[in-house]
């Protein structure tokens, strides 16, 4: 019975030993009450965040960046956002931070200490950089041979192969094309390394003439394959031109590959939501074993299915990774009837 003499000072006992920190305000933005840890968190004590606007745990830099959304609270909208408490003593926090309209009437706010979070976010980034720039540093030192390698064989096929038996020129074809596949392999590796590491343009990019260049430049696999493409009317997005077209020249290109039947279709679609914009590239094939959907975005991953068509096993790991980039992920779900779909979702926002 929640209106009962008992029921308050459980919630009271609840509300002060919460491990978040915890406001209750009105329609205003003012205080009503505080718990114990959001005195711990902010430097102020309980006495002092009474009747205070839930501002004043922002600087008026702070608010300007991320501007408290009281007009989505009263349309009923729960808010999630991330960003910087100011303390007390003039310190900062990051905090994850959830308002909400209550049924009663009152606006509740969690408030979260995220600093360990943010810790562990910046040493991720370093190690993925070090670790971009050692790919980057090893596919560039090694293509230089590679190419010298596989020149070397084309000439001596050229200038040498009439005095050359039959196992010798077998062994500069199987040389020229191992030399082949590893450099396919360090452009791979390039492009992994690079991908997510430019800003987001001005100008939003038009998916739907990207996906019509795409369309002509795989016309003549499209025709080999029987099958057609077709995108439904797409959104804009504020990411590179280049990363767009890598991944739907991946998914697309994959789709062609193992899309099944002839007179097929390859469907590309997606639109905006609150969260981001979400995209897909499906077909109607025969879709992809359960045992291989855990690692299909790992880099180097080719499947049990992959057989004899060639290829690196980085196309979908760099999708995931442009994904991640600009605040998405990729991920994989059955096509009904057969087949896969292959989403992705990304953040747009405009540079600021």
């Amino acid at each position: 019975m929640p209106n009962s003499p008992q029921s308050e000072p459980r919630y009271k006992l609840l509300f002060d030993l919460a491990a978040d920190a915890i406001l209750t305000g009105d329609s205003s933005g003012d205080i009503t009450d505080a718990n114990r840890r959001a005195t711990a968190l902010s430097g102020y004590s309980r006495k002092e965040l009474l009747g205070q606007s839930i501002r004043v745990l922002f600087s008026a830099e702070e608010q300007k960046r991320s501007p408290l959304r009281f007009d989505l609270i009263n349309a009923g909208k729960e808010v999630q956002t991330e960003r910087l408490l100011s303390r007390k003593d003039g310190s900062t926090v990051p905090i994850s931070m959830n308002s909400k309209k209550m049924p009663d009437g009152t606006y509740h706010t969690t408030i979260r200490d995220i600093t360990h979070q943010k810790h562990l976010e910046e040493r991720l980034k370093a190690t993925n950089r070090e670790l971009e720039a050692f790919v980057y540093t090893v596919s560039h030192d090694l293509r230089t041979p590679l190419a010298t390698i596989i020149g070397f064989t084309d000439y001596l096929r050229n200038h040498s192969g009439e005095t050359l038996d039959a196992t010798s020129l077998d062994a500069l074809w199987r040389i020229e094309q191992a030399g082949e596949g590893m450099l396919a392999t360090m452009e791979a590796l390039l492009s992994l390394a690079t991908a997510g590491n430019l800003e987001r343009p001005e100008q939003p990019v038009d998916l739907n003439g990207l996906i019509t260049r795409i369309g002509f430049e795989k016309e003549q696999q499209l025709t080999a394959a029987g099958v057609s493409l077709r995108a439904t009317q797409l959104p804009s997005l504020h990411v590179p031109e280049t990363f767009l077209m890598q991944v739907f020249n991946n998914l697309i290109g994959n789709a062609i590959i193992h899309a099944g039947q002839h007179n097929n279709c390859i469907e590309v679609g997606g639109d905006r939501h609150e969260t981001g914009t979400s995209l897909y590239v499906r077909d109607h094939g025969s879709g992809i074993p359960q045992k291989d959907r855990d690692n299909i975005f790992d880099p180097f991953f080719r499947g049990s299915t992959s057989g004899k068509v060639r290829g690196t096993g980085i196309g979908l790991a760099i999708v995931q990774k442009i994904s991640r980039a600009y605040g998405g992920k990729a991920w994989l779900e059955e096509t009904p009837g057969g087949g896969c779909t292959f989403w992705i979702e990304m953040a747009d926002a405009s540079p600021a």
